[in-house]
């Protein structure tokens, strides 16, 4: 239950907040890659006044987006009606198709490790199932299998986009998948014995593994129609920030690529492109949600 209501809170005007932070972050945080971080460790080299502002306004902006949706009636007010949004339903199958490559990228990543076990015979007293989850292997098999039934997920929400006969909220246990696969790319990053703040990196793709999490679990909630009253403003508050995370940590690797850096980016932080198809993937159902509002709002008028 709302503590308190206000309907001059408009998801719109928090989706203008969106746009003016990415036009902002990103070119601070590819300054930082180019000046001030070492791409093949991830650590700060040094730290200057874009440290401190990423930070804060990162701050305030995860205050701002929650806490702005949470409060505004608005929010509550969404009807998830995806069906005819066809630019939802490439971007859904988009996201489908990254995710399978995320699967074999993850396989091969597990059966690398798997076979190192053999390498440490002799050298360490560990058991195959204290180096497998110690390596990370464990959440990288997680993370493969639940990958996959995403994939299946988004391939039936996009198809349901495009018009076809499927009822996304029959698919409740499919549902939940991308929330899972989430948890085992979290538990993947938490094993690494390094800090979490000096590791630039690994300190953003913490956040916005996070922010994906609870926003999947919403978004699920929603489109399941499981409990989903009084939870729609989950879909705007955490969407918001976790698409915006999404960018600032796949964008930037992205601009680093394309100027022939991307062979010296960080063996545990490369691009992954998942991750900025799912940005757009939020943004765009988030769009898709105000602008059903307002068309909605319209046809009652008339």
């Amino acid at each position: 239950m709302k503590i308190k209501s206000s309907k001059n809170i408009d998801m719109k005007k928090l989706l203008i907040v969106w746009i003016a932070a990415a036009v902002i972050l990103l070119p601070t945080r590819i300054y930082q890659l180019l000046k001030i971080v070492d791409l093949e460790q991830g650590f700060y080299l040094k730290t200057d006044f874009s440290v401190g502002f990423m930070y804060g306004f990162l701050a305030v902006l995860l205050i701002l987006f929650v806490a702005g949706s949470y409060l505004s009636s608005k929010a509550t007010e969404i009807k998830s009606d995806y069906s005819g949004n066809k630019l939802l339903g490439g971007v859904s199958i988009a996201v489908s198709v990254s995710m399978v490559v995320n699967v074999i990228t993850q396989i091969s990543t597990f059966l690398d490790l798997y076979k190192g076990f053999g390498s440490q015979f002799g050298v360490t007293t560990m058991e195959l199932g204290e180096y497998m989850m110690k390596s990370g292997a464990l959440s990288k098999l997680g993370e493969a299998v639940f990958a996959l039934f995403s994939a299946i997920y988004f391939v039936l929400f996009g198809l349901g986009c495009f018009g076809e006969k499927i009822k996304i909220e029959k698919l409740r246990i499919l549902a939940i998948t991308p929330v899972a696969w989430s948890i085992f790319r979290m538990l993947t990053r938490l094993i690494r014995t390094i800090s979490y703040i000096k590791v630039s990196d690994l300190f953003y793709e913490i956040i916005m593994i996070l922010f994906m999490m609870v926003f999947f679990m919403a978004f699920a909630q929603v489109n399941a129609k499981v409990n989903e009253k009084g939870i729609e403003w989950k879909i705007f508050g955490y969407g918001f920030f976790a698409s915006l995370m999404a960018l600032i940590c796949s964008v930037p690797r992205l601009v680093m690529v394309i100027i022939g850096k991307g062979d010296i980016l960080s063996a545990d932080s490369p691009l992954e492109i998942w991750d900025l198809l799912i940005a757009v993937f939020i943004i765009v159902y988030i769009v898709g949600l105000i602008s059903c509002k307002k068309k909605e709002k319209s046809e009652t008028e008339e």
